[in-house]
């Protein structure tokens, strides 16, 4: 299988972890020197077998161990105490802050929790070098989301839609796999043209409904994408590379392949197979797993943001964090997980912002994933984790470290000064809180 669907992946997590500090801003010992990542992964050309399989969670798995295979918590991107309350028991957290929804067993709080499990396995094995199926790891993220929404007591029945992939690849191989199985990519463009154009899967185009709203999540959660066949072209990325990974499971895929998707926010497009020393297209990037996972992330994270999104921002706590310290008065303040912003978004789904962001923290040594967490931490009511989170944001955040440009944006982000007014008054405005709150105890 291709060495950047493949072997990249054995080495996109560590690289990705020191890029993101470059990208981010954050105290690291990395060289500014890396190279301009358009995807957050490298090339590589180390040949490994392809194993197919679903990592079950590994509940003994220390935070130690889970920092030396993901990189996660070095540095000063978390406190040890931060990193342990995002980590496998992440969600009845998250959930102590939401009402049962009145009558339901509570099985969909086990749902979510085996969801995440999985959401943490397959990062553990993308971090050991290991591969993982991109189109299992969405449906993680799709099976946590429908859980949290719906308080289901049926879990999403995620084998089913393996399942159905499984069924486009048997087809493909008795009625379109080319004779010439020796040329990989003569394989993977006859695939191309069996998912887009015989199967009709297309991405989903740019929708100005809402500012900055580039895609449905409608069209991110692979469960729907894959009956529906319209989605995100990251979504169709997962698909088209865990088609590949099945064909080659089977023997009927050999060599190098890099697979390429466009730029989030960028040029409309489908994702396709190139040779590895072809030049990556101006306006698309590098697949991977965990490019494919962050950017759906990224993309639900925006769509569900209950607060005004500024067009070119890929972070949301301007307007958040305004909101909290009252610059628009009753406005935009949660209450009971309701929100009325003056502006922008007239609802949005707080509690699966949340979760997105979380997931996003978890993924990454991002510091300011782990701002925009505390900022919606804050106005769940969440306020010793609030105030724990934009703590470690303001600790791990070096305004002198170098940064390199985003997929999708010019140049890595910075906090600005208002942005760091903001920070500022609102730490003091939540020790206040606190305080208050230990005089009332005591």
């Amino acid at each position: 299988m291709a060495s950047a669907t493949i072997a990249t992946m054995h080495n996109q997590a560590q690289l990705a972890t020191q890029s993101s500090r470059v990208r981010h801003g954050m105290r690291s010992t990395i060289s500014p020197s890396l190279p301009r990542l358009h995807a957050r992964v490298a090339r590589s050309s180390t040949r490994h077998r392809t194993v197919l399989r679903v990592c079950a969670a590994d509940d003994a798995k220390s935070l130690d161990e889970l920092r030396k295979t993901t990189g996660f918590g070095r540095g000063k991107a978390l406190s040890t105490q931060t990193e342990g309350k995002l980590s496998g028991k992440s969600v009845e957290i998250m959930q102590a802050a939401w009402a049962d929804g009145g009558g339901f067993s509570g099985a969909w709080k086990a749902y979510m929790q085996k969801a995440r499990d999985d959401f943490l396995a397959f990062r553990d094995q993308a971090g050991r070098g290991e591969i993982v199926d991109p189109m299992m790891w969405c449906l993680a993220i799709a099976a946590e989301d429908d859980a949290n929404s719906t308080h289901s007591v049926v879990e999403l029945p995620v084998a089913t839609y393996e399942k159905r992939l499984t069924s486009l690849v048997t087809e493909f191989i008795n009625n379109y796999l080319p004779d010439d199985k020796e040329d990989p990519l003569k394989v993977a463009k006859a695939v191309e043209q069996y998912l887009f154009e015989t199967k009709k899967f297309t991405a989903a185009t740019k929708q100005k409904v809402i500012d900055n709203e580039m895609y449905s999540p409608y069209r991110v959660y692979i469960h729907n994408v894959l009956p529906q066949v319209c989605g995100a072209p990251t979504v169709l990325a997962a698909i088209y590379i865990s088609f590949l990974l099945r064909l080659q499971a089977a023997g009927h895929l050999t060599g190098d392949l890099r697979v390429v998707l466009p730029v989030l926010g960028g040029v409309e497009g489908l994702p396709f197979s190139q040779l590895p020393e072809e030049e990556v297209p101006e306006g698309f990037v590098e697949a991977s797993p965990e490019y494919i996972v962050a950017e759906s992330l990224t993309t639900l994270k925006m769509g569900y943001w209950p607060w005004e999104w500024i067009p070119g921002h890929e972070y949301g706590f301007l307007t958040t964090a305004q909101a909290a310290i009252g610059m628009d008065g009753r406005f935009g303040r949660g209450v009971a997980g309701t929100f009325v912003p003056p502006k922008g978004r007239p609802y949005g789904d707080v509690k699966r912002a949340l979760s997105a962001c979380e997931r996003l923290v978890l993924l990454r040594a991002d510091a300011f994933q782990l701002r925009d967490y505390g900022v919606l931490l804050y106005h769940v009511g969440r306020v010793p984790e609030a105030y724990e989170a934009l703590k470690g944001f303001r600790e791990a955040y070096d305004p002198t470290a170098p940064t390199i440009p985003i997929a999708g944006f010019e140049s890595g982000p910075r906090a600005t000064e208002q942005e760091t007014e903001l920070l500022d008054q609102l730490i003091k405005q939540i020790e206040v809180q606190i305080a208050e709150q230990s005089l009332e105890l005591s």
